[in-house]
C-alpha cells in the first residue's frame, strides 16, 4: 500500500532527473527537502525509492547510531522490495510473445530492468557497509556475505550492459574501461570492459536470491526504441551506476580486516583499490545520480581511509592532490555544501593546517543547521582537532555535547571526557566518569569499547595523575593515526609532557609515544632506539598487550624505508602479524600490515 503522502508518477517521466536533483539538494544542505521530495514518489519509482532510502543510510552513516542504522536497513530492504518486480516484469516481455491478447500493463524496457537491478546491488552494498560499522565478528561475517550478493548483481549488469553498448556501436574510451578483478583479486596488465566469471563465483551457488534464479537472455538491440542516443545516453548513465557500485565495493571490502578477508576471498570475490578508484572517477563523470555520490566516496577514501590505514605507508597526504581537485572542479555545484566543507576541512587537517580544518569544519557545523547528524560529525572533528592543538577547553566543550547528544558509544566520548577533565585539572570530576565508564558499555565485543573500559578500570584502585591522564591522551592521538596531522610545535610540547612521566609502570607505553613523536619530527636514530624499547618492556604485558605489536609494526616500516634494512623490515613485519593476537585494535593493524604487503608486492612487480 503507497503512503497518504506519495504521489503516481506520470507515464514515462524520467525520473533519473528528479532523483538527481534530490541528490543535489542534499548536498546542498537540503537534507529534508530532499527527504521529502524522494518520500513523494518513493512508492511509485525504484529509482526515487533508492534515493529516499539512500537518505535515511548517509543519515545513519553520519550519526553511526543503532536506531538511525536499523532504520536505514529497514528502508533499503523496501527499496530491494519494489524493484524485486523487475525479474517478474522481464518473463512478462518474453511471455507476451506467445499471447494472443496484449496486456493491459505496459512492461518495462531493458534499461529499467537493468536500474532495478543494480539498484537491488546497491542496497546490498548499503547493507554491507552497515554490518561492518558494528565491528564484530558476525557483523563482518553478515557483511561479507552481502558484498558477495552485490558483487554478483554488479557483475551481471556490467556484463549486460556492455554488450548492449556494442551492439549500439559504443566504445568505451580506456579511461572508462572498468572490469571485475579475477578471483585472485588481480586486475591483469588490461582491464577489459566486459566482466570474466572467475571460477571462485561459478563454484558457488546462484539461487540464493529471486533476483539471481537464472540468467535471462536479453532482447536484442532491435527492440530500443528508435531513437538511438537517448538509447545510448540511457545505457552510459547506468553504465556509470554500476561503476559507483563496483567502486564503493572496493572501498567496502578495504575496510575487512586481514583475518577475515580469506572467508571473504572463499565466498568468491576479491578487492582491488586502483580499480575501485578509477571505476568511481567513471561513476564520477557520469550523468547518474550517483555522480555526486562518487564524488563523496573519492573524498573520503583519499582524506579518512587512506591516511588512517596507511595504504601509502607513512605519506599521509598522498590522496591530497586528488581530493583538492575533486573540491575545486564540484565548488560551483556545491558552493555552501556543508558535506563538501567537511571534506574540505579533512583535506586541511592532513595537510597539518588544523587552523584552516578548523574554520571549514566551524562553517561545515553552521551550514547543517537542520541536520543534526552531520552536526555531529563535525563536532567529533572539531573535538579531535582541539585535541591535537591541546586545546583542552574547546575540545571537551565539543566532547560532552556527543556524551550528551549521540548515541553512539557513549562509554567512549565518557572516557574522552574523563581524560579531557583530568588535564584540564579537576581529578576529582575525572575519576568520578571514569568510574562510570564501564557502566555505559553497551557492546562486549566492540574493540574501542572494550579498550576504554578496560583503561577507565585502572582508576578505580588508583587516583589519576595529569602525567598518566596526558599519556593516554597521546596514546588515543597515536592510535588514531592523528600525530602526521599535528603541527611541530604542538608535537614538541607533547614530546616534552612525555619525557616528563616518571612513573616506572607507564614504561612501556611513555617509550611507544616517544617514539611515534620522535619519527613524525624526524629523528629516525631515537624513533627506532624507543620502538625497540617499547616493544621489549611490553612483549610480555598483559594489560597493554597492542604496544610490543604496534611498536614491531612501526619498526618494520622504518626499516622497509631503506634498501639496506629492507628484509629486516619484511622479517619484522612477518612476526607482527603471525607472533601477536588478541590484543587491543588487533583488526585495525592488520589492516595497516595488509595495506603495506600489497604496497610491497606491487614494489616487487615493477
Amino acid at each position: 500500500m503507497a503512503n497518504p503522502g506519495s504521489i503516481e508518477l506520470p507515464p514515462d517521466f524520467e525520473d533519473h532527473i528528479l532523483a538527481h536533483e534530490g541528490i543535489a539538494l542534499m548536498l546542498n544542505n537540503g537534507f529534508k527537502e530532499s527527504e521529502a521530495l524522494f518520500a513523494k514518489f518513493k512508492d511509485s519509482s525504484p529509482l526515487m525509492s533508492a534515493g529516499s532510502s539512500f537518505v535515511c543510510f548517509m543519515q545513519g552513516l553520519m550519526s553511526f547510531e543503532d536506531d538511525k542504522l536499523e532504520e536505514a536497513v529497514t528502508a533499503l530492504k523496501s527499496t530491494q522490495k519494489l524493484c524485486n518486480n523487475a525479474e517478474e516484469d522481464l518473463l512478462d516481455v518474453l511471455k507476451n510473445k506467445f499471447r494472443k491478447k496484449a496486456p493491459k500493463k505496459k512492461p518495462l524496457s531493458i534499461e529499467s530492468v537493468l536500474q532495478r537491478r543494480i539498484i537491488v546491488g546497491d542496497c546490498y552494498l548499503y547493507i554491507a557497509l552497515i554490518y561492518f560499522i558494528k565491528q564484530d565478528l558476525t557483523g563482518y561475517i553478515k557483511g561479507g556475505w552481502m558484498l558477495r550478493k552485490a558483487w554478483k548483481v554488479y557483475e551481471r549488469c556490467h556484463k549486460q550492459i556492455v554488450e548492449l553498448l556494442k551492439q549500439h556501436k559504443v566504445e568505451l574510451s580506456t579511461t572508462a574501461d572498468v572490469g571485475f578483478v579475477n578471483g585472485n583479486g588481480e586486475a591483469g596488465d588490461s582491464i577489459p570492459p566486459e566482466l570474466p566469471h572467475s571460477e571462485s563465483t561459478s563454484s558457488l551457488s546462484s539461487n540464493e536470491d529471486d533476483i539471481m534464479k537464472e540468467e535471462l537472455e536479453l532482447p536484442a538491440a532491435s527492440s530500443f526504441p528508435s531513437n538511438g542516443t537517448d538509447q545510448k545516453s540511457t545505457l552510459l548513465r547506468l553504465y556509470g551506476a554500476v561503476c559507483f557500485g563496483y567502486g564503493a565495493f572496493n572501498l567496502c571490502v578495504s575496510l575487512i580486516p586481514q583475518n577475515l578477508l580469506r572467508i571473504v576471498n572463499m565466498m568468491g570475490f576479491s578487492g582491488d583499490g586502483v580499480a575501485g578508484m578509477r571505476a568511481l572517477q567513471v561513476a564520477c563523470d557520469s550523468e547518474d545520480m550517483k555522480a555526486p555520490l562518487a564524488m563523496l566516496c573519492l573524498l573520503w577514501y583519499h582524506t579518512v581511509v587512506r591516511p588512517f590505514f596507511s595504504v601509502d605507508g607513512d605519506v599521509a597526504d598522498a590522496g591530497l592532490p586528488e581530493a583538492e581537485r575533486l573540491l575545486e572542479i564540484n565548488q560551483e555545484k556545491y558552493p555552501t555544501s556543508s558535506l563538501v566543507l567537511f571534506f574540505q576541512g579533512r583535506v586541511r587537517r592532513c595537510k597539518r593546517d588544523v587552523n584552516g580544518a578548523l574554520e571549514s569544519l566551524q562553517s561545515s557545523y553552521d551550514q547543517a543547521q537542520e541536520q543534526r547528524e552531520l552536526q555531529l560529525l563535525c563536532s567529533y572533528e572539531i573535538g579531535w582537532c582541539c585535541i591535537m592543538q591541546l586545546n583542552w577547553e574547546r575540545a571537551l566543550e565539543n566532547i560532552v555535547r556527543l556524551k550528551l547528544e549521540s548515541k553512539w558509544s557513549v562509554c567512549y566520548y565518557a572516557y574522552l571526557t574523563a581524560l579531557l577533565e583530568g588535564v584540564r585539572g579537576d581529578l576529582k570530576k575525572c575519576q568520578e566518569m571514569m568510574i562510570e565508564v564501564p557502566k555505559l558499555m553497551k557492546r562486549k565485543n566492540n574493540q574501542l569499547e572494550m579498550f576504554v573500559v578496560r583503561k577507565a578500570k585502572v582508576f578505580q584502585k588508583i587516583p589519576p595523575t595529569d602525567e598518566h591522564l596526558k599519556l593516554l591522551i597521546f596514546e588515543i592521538i597515536y592510535l588514531w593515526k592523528a600525530f602526521p596531522n599535528c603541527e611541530e610545535e604542538n608535537l614538541k610540547q607533547m614530546l616534552k609532557e612525555c619525557e616528563n612521566v616518571a612513573n616506572p609502570c607507564l614504561k612501556g607505553l611513555k617509550h611507544l609515544i616517544l617514539a611515534a613523536l620522535y619519527k613524525c619530527l624526524g629523528n629516525t636514530t631515537k624513533a627506532v632506539e624507543y620502538f625497540q624499547s617499547a616493544a621489549q618492556l611490553s612483549e610480555s604485558d598483559l594489560e597493554d598487550g597492542h604496544i610490543s605489536p604496534f611498536a614491531f609494526y612501526e619498526l618494520s616500516i622504518i626499516m622497509l624505508e631503506s634498501k639496506h634494512s629492507e628484509q629486516k623490515g619484511v622479517q619484522l613485519l612477518k612476526e607482527c602479524k603471525e607472533n601477536f593476537s588478541g590484543y587491543d585494535f588487533e583488526n585495525r593493524l592488520q589492516m595497516r600490515i595488509h595495506s603495506t604487503e600489497l604496497r610491497l608486492k606491487e614494489k616487487n612487480r615493477t
